[in-house]
Order: structure tokens, then sequence, then C-alpha cells
């Protein structure tokens, strides 16, 4: 292992070996480490509002033909279909997907207003933390078990947005840069792979355990991806 190679705290190192030593997976040890390893922070930009849509001719079309081509052919046993019915399937996949397209980008789009409209109220309130925003440049408001909500006029409902914790993962393609850089040995990285050099678990695993201090190369290929909301419709918790 050479200089370059990122330094473990002792806390995260002594818990790393114990996972290598109870054989758990490499992911498991990334994550012991992940506490070393910062996501990477989201570039900041005020995200653009959704494009006005309109229902074009093509879809008012589509809608109207929908019920005379839906459900057509249904065959409630295995056979093989008449070529009329392979046209029917087509119709109707063509129509629905005509229908379907904008119905998704509407979707989308309805989603996206209702997050404008929570980062706007947050700057009003003084709640924006320009610092802690996800991938798409909205404010990140809510915490885990603690959804920021927006209660819907006249229903029982609100819309919820809610933590989503970054994932953790093993880029394991970096190993063959740190390698090729010199970040790492050469016996380091054969140490971790096999002979096609494809990063490799079990001899990874055994070759911490026989030289623990590779764990700070696991440190180094290990990231996580930045927290997010998702955004639904929940019935109001009533207290």
């Amino acid at each position: 292992m050479t200089e370059n190679a990122l330094v473990v705290n002792d806390e995260s190192l002594k818990r790393a070996k114990i996972a290598v030593l109870e054989s758990k997976s490499v992911k498991e040890v990334a994550e012991i480490l992940i506490s070393e390893v910062e996501a990477l922070p989201p570039t900041p930009k005020v995200p653009a509002v959704p494009a006005p849509m309109s229902l074009t001719p093509e879809f008012i079309s589509a809608l109207k033909k929908l019920p005379t081509v839906f459900g057509v052919v249904m065959p409630t046993e295995r056979r093989t279909l008449a070529e009329n019915e392979i046209a029917s399937l087509y119709e109707e996949r063509e129509t629905l997907r005509q229908v379907l397209d904008l119905l998704k980008n509407r979707d989308a789009a309805i989603s996206e207003t209702i997050r404008h409209h929570i980062d706007v109220e947050a700057e009003n309130d003084g709640m924006a933390n320009e610092e802690n925003i996800d991938a798409k440049g909205h404010y990140i408001l809510c915490a885990p078990q603690q959804p920021y909500r927006v209660p819907i006029e006249g229903t029982d409902r609100e819309w919820s947005s809610e933590y989503r914790e970054g994932t953790v993962s093993v880029d394991t393609s970096l190993l063959e840069e740190m390698a090729e850089s010199g970040e790492i040995s050469r016996e380091d990285y054969l140490s971790m792979t096999k002979e096609v050099r494809v990063f490799d678990e079990d001899k990874t695993m055994k070759s911490i355990l026989a030289k623990p201090e590779r764990l700070s190369i696991i440190r180094s290929i290990t990231k996580k991806s930045g927290s997010g909301t998702s955004l639904t419709v929940r019935k109001v918790n009533k207290i």
C-alpha cells in the first residue's frame, strides 16, 4: 500500500477488522467505513419548474379510441393468436402508450410542482438550507421518521415528503485506476482481483485478513449516494 492510500480512523478500523473476522461481506465492511466517506455533494442549483403541458390532439384522439380497443384480446388459456388478434394487441398497446406517456409526464410534473411549493414555503419560513439539498436541487426538509407535510384542502390527505437514506456501494472499477496511478501497490491490486482482474470478494476478505491495513483501500473505493426524498399522498394521521 502506498502513502497516498486514505487513512481510516482507529474506531472504524477496529470495527471493520472484527467484521472481516466474522466473514461479513465487502459491502458490510464498507458500510462500517462509510462514516469516513462523504457523499458527493449535489450541485447547488434552483431546479427548473415543469414546462407547461396541454392535451394534444393525438392524446385526445387516443383517449377517445381507448374504450374501443381496451381488452379486446384477453385469452383465458394458453394458445396461439390469430393475425387480427396480434394486430388488435398492437393497436391497443400503441393507444395505451399515447395516453400513458402524457399522463406519466403530467404526474411527474405535479410532484415536481409540489416540491417547488415546499421549497418556496421553506424559503419564506426561513427553513431553507442550501447545504442540505438533494441531487435535483430541492431542499431536504424532512428527517428519518419525520416527513415534511403539506395538507390537501378539502380532504383527509396530505402531501408527505419523506426522507430516503443514500445508498452505499463499492466502486470496484476504481481499483484498476488506483493501481495504474500508483495510489495502491500492484500487490494490493492483485490481492483483491482474480486472474481475469475483476474484483473478487472472497480474495478481498482474505487479503484484508492478511493485511488489515488494506481496509483503507475499501474505504477509497466506497461511495455513498446523496440523500433525497420521496413524495406521496397519505391519509392524515389524526392524533
